[in-house]
């Protein structure tokens, strides 16, 4: 539901006139809109004056549509340099909804907001009111569409590259080129990145901000998109199982030694031909960030499920299989596969990912790998010999 200006400016009247309404001290609420703030015209949306006690606050509103952090600050900006004509007024921003992410901004600005769901923040000599945790009723249309692009199956060859390394700035072209997508496709997320602060650039490189943030909005709304899924049985244990299938020379390089960058498409085994594979949800974490015991091996292959089945004498089973082969949509999946501890796996951002969409032990499993990313990235992906230069 889209709201204009208007509509937000009386929602948040409402609800600052219900909020100090609420206080024991509360005397007068009055509202003057459209009050001239100095000599150039500018205005606020909206002042108000409340009287607390003896006492009076002065409340300077500013509204926008958009409650991107990126959009926030920069409506911030407006409300601080109008604030300066007096500065005894404190200035509140109102938008339809604010996020924990926005509201992080007004408390670095020094503001107080207030939006149409009931969360506000009011900090002021004399008052302090926090209520946060209400739900988006307002959901931009927007909003929605650009977080479907964020999270697209090519949108997200770029944040899995972008996630690799976050110890320097990327260039886009880098970027576009490991992930095998367009330039202008990287701009566009670069650009969605940027509206909601999760990166920033100058000089026509780019840089990752708060990526623990940004994998917990992606797991919110990422779907698992598959070609196939085979459920299997095998007699041997899962560890036996993992061991003799998806280990390979090529990933022999310890996870805490010399780490592998180079993940060449080879054979999991000599007998299985044409195909790539790596471990992924549980198996995958236990050679990462072992954390739960799990009871079913998971493994990504590229090409038909039953055919590798087949050559890896599994029996196709309806329930209660230990294997799962699964095959991605996206080709490149697999090829942003890791080598640890002998194994290729799933990256930890696929990991995380798979792992969250799991009952059961799944988030458990994931915030261990969340905990650990940073420095997981830095030994997965900063191996002797890697450059992106």
């Amino acid at each position: 539901m889209n709201l204009n200006e208007g509509q937000i400016l009386a929602g948040a009247e409402e609800q600052l006139k219900a909020l100090f309404g609420e206080m024991p001290d509360f005397k007068d609420f009055k509202v003057l809109r459209g009050k001239r703030l100095d000599a150039s015209g500018r205005a606020t949306d909206s002042k108000i004056k409340v009287r607390l006690g003896k006492g009076n606050l002065n409340l300077w509103l500013e509204t926008t549509a958009y409650g991107q952090p990126a959009k926030l600050r920069e409506k911030a900006g407006e409300l601080k340099a109008a604030l300066k004509s007096d500065p005894k007024a404190k200035g509140v921003l109102c938008a339809p909804f604010i996020s924990q992410d926005a509201a992080q901004v007004c408390a670095d600005e020094k503001l107080g907001y207030v939006d149409l769901c009931g969360n506000c923040r009011m900090v002021f000599e004399g008052v302090y009111v926090v209520r946060e945790g209400k739900a988006n009723q307002f959901p931009e249309r927007r909003e929605i569409k650009t977080l479907t692009g964020l999270f697209s199956l090519r949108a997200s060859r770029v944040l899995k590259v972008l996630l690799r390394r976050l110890d320097r700035p990327w260039k886009l072209q880098d970027a576009a080129t490991k992930a095998e997508v367009s330039l202008s496709e990287a701009f566009k997320v670069a650009r969605m990145l940027e509206e909601r602060e999760f990166a920033g650039g100058r000089r026509g490189k780019f840089t990752l901000n708060k990526p623990e943030d940004l994998l917990k909005l992606w797991a919110e709304h990422y779907k698992p998109r598959e070609h196939g899924r085979l459920q299997c049985y095998t007699m041997q244990s899962i560890k036996e199982f993992e061991e003799r299938f998806a280990g390979s020379p090529e990933a022999e390089n310890q996870l805490r030694g010399k780490i592998m960058y180079e993940q060449t498409r080879a054979n999991a085994l000599g007998m299985i031909t044409a195909k790539t594979i790596a471990l992924g949800k549980f198996s995958a974490a236990e050679y990462l960030a072992p954390h739960v015991n799990y009871s079913v091996a998971t493994i990504y292959v590229e090409g038909d499920p039953s055919a590798l089945a087949q050559q890896m004498e599994l029996k196709p089973v309806e329930k209660g299989g230990n294997v799962e082969l699964i095959e991605p949509v996206d080709p490149w999946f697999l090829t942003d596969r890791c080598g640890a501890f002998g194994r290729w796996v799933t990256s930890p951002v696929q990991t995380y990912l798979d792992l969250m969409q799991e009952p059961l032990r799944g988030p458990e499993a994931a915030d261990a790998i969340l905990k650990e990313f940073r420095t997981l990235t830095q030994r997965l992906w900063m191996g002797e010999g890697v450059s992106y230069d």
